[in-house]
């Protein structure tokens, strides 16, 4: 189930990513800073969760969840 929860913070990650890289325009500066400030917050959640998977002798998984 741990690694279940990873692919999603995985998909979360590549999404924040993209939509603040593909937003255009003046009045979406401060959403696009907003969405890589949610993406690098992801990916400590996904950090945490890969230790504790590890903690637990499982194998983080490496699939975004789709």
């Amino acid at each position: 189930m741990l690694n279940e929860d990873l692919a999603r913070e995985y998909q979360a990650i590549i999404a924040y990513t993209v939509y603040s890289q593909t937003m255009k325009g003046a009045p979406y500066t401060d959403i696009a800073r907003e969405l890589e400030t949610h993406a690098a917050e992801e990916l400590a959640h996904a950090l945490k969760i890969a230790r504790q998977i590890d903690y637990f002798g499982g194998m983080p998984g490496c699939p975004p969840k789709k």
